[in-house]
């Protein structure tokens, strides 16, 4: 049986090896890059045109959108290694991310007293993972793979405190054909687990 801690360490190295496995695989191919068609020159163009003057990362990781990064003259970040991964045909191409929190907390009398108090407080930590696959324009899978531990509370980790492994979005998208430009089209079709962001909360 792991314990939260190996856990947290078994996370933490898969990512960490997955990301610096592609980011060497992306750098070779860099190197020695493979000739485009028109039609990915094509996209690449388009993608281009859309690119922030500052990529931003995004509240919720699945909306990010790092296809101008085709264009080599726009990587200048040290993760845009896997930030923008081609995956061989047209506009296909993987973006990968994670991330790690963690905060600390300690309550006096919580609800009352009727909580036994942990005099030293206690760690949340909380790691993610995620990776994007984009088959051209038009279809896309995302998936977001999650671990929240905690260590240290006296009476065991809240329900809402502790989810030792889970995916927290999972799913397919698809841009109808009937519309011409799937980049601006107004409709998309997503099936799977996703996020949903409500009001103007930041």
């Amino acid at each position: 049986m792991l314990s939260n801690i190996s856990l947290t360490r078994l996370c933490l190295t898969a990512l960490l090896a997955a990301l610096g496995t592609l980011a060497s695989g992306r750098s070779q191919m860099v190197a020695s890059p493979a000739p485009q068609s028109g039609d990915s020159t094509s996209n690449c163009e388009h993608a281009t045109e859309r690119a922030p003057d500052i990529p931003l990362y995004r509240q919720d990781s699945s909306e990010e959108d790092w296809s101008f990064l085709c264009d080599p003259s726009k990587r200048k970040d040290g993760l845009d290694a896997i930030k923008y991964v081609p995956l061989g045909p047209g506009s296909w191409y993987l973006s990968l991310g994670g991330e790690l929190r963690g905060q600390y907390e300690l309550y006096r009398d919580d609800l009352w007293g009727l909580i036994p108090n942990t005099p030293n407080g206690w760690y949340l930590n909380r790691v993610l993972g995620h990776a994007d696959f984009h088959f051209g324009a038009r279809f896309r899978v995302f998936a977001e793979l999650g671990s929240g531990l905690e260590f240290g509370r006296k009476g065991g980790p809240k329900p809402f405190d502790e989810n030792k492994l889970d995916f927290g979005q999972a799913f397919f998208e698809y841009t109808p054909w009937i519309f011409k430009d799937a980049e601006s089209a107004p409709i998309s079709i997503k099936v799977g687990r996703q996020e949903l962001h409500y009001g103007t909360a930041l």
